[in-house]
């Protein structure tokens, strides 16, 4: 028997990567894997073991003063923060997702009080690299593209 099934990617991945023209990181490591498993026809693995999935495992759950971090939609805005995980009363992370669509220039207001960490991904879900960020204060920054982009800007800060 197998010890290490591996299970298909996912169905939205799609076997070429459109972007580079050649197959998808994940696809190539589960043909790999495959072949691994199947040792060039010198074991005896069957198609059944193959078709097999890892053995679920339940989540590890939370400690009794952690609380799971809830999803918090501003009014009248494209935003949503993600609100975050308590412990002892005291969040450990916190982070605010700003849509924009077909704009050269997005100002995000976070009020976090400190830098956040920001990251830009178009609406493939490819990280974009803007011309700029520009931190107007701790609470607010401004992203600058050099060409009309669509997608979401992310702004993380941990505690």
């Amino acid at each position: 028997m197998a010890r290490d099934i591996t299970t298909i990617p996912n169905i939205q991945v799609d076997l070429i990567d459109p972007r580079t023209g050649r197959m998808d990181r994940a696809w190539r490591m589960f043909f790999e894997n495959l072949w691994t498993l199947q040792g060039s026809g010198t074991t005896d693995i069957t198609v059944e073991d193959l078709q097999k999935s890892p053995q679920f495992e339940p989540p590890i759950p939370l400690p009794d003063d952690v609380s799971p971090p809830q999803i918090q939609l501003l009014a009248d805005t494209d935003e949503f923060r993600l609100a975050p995980p308590i412990i002892n009363n005291v969040p450990v992370i916190s982070q605010i997702v700003t849509a924009f669509t077909a704009q050269t220039s997005i100002v995000v207001t976070h009020n976090f009080g400190k830098y956040p960490v920001v990251n830009a991904i178009d609406n493939t879900g490819a990280v974009v690299v803007p011309l700029t960020i520009t931190h107007s204060s701790v609470n607010a920054f401004t992203v600058t593209f050099s060409a009309a982009t669509t997608g979401n800007i992310i702004a993380v800060i941990g505690y």
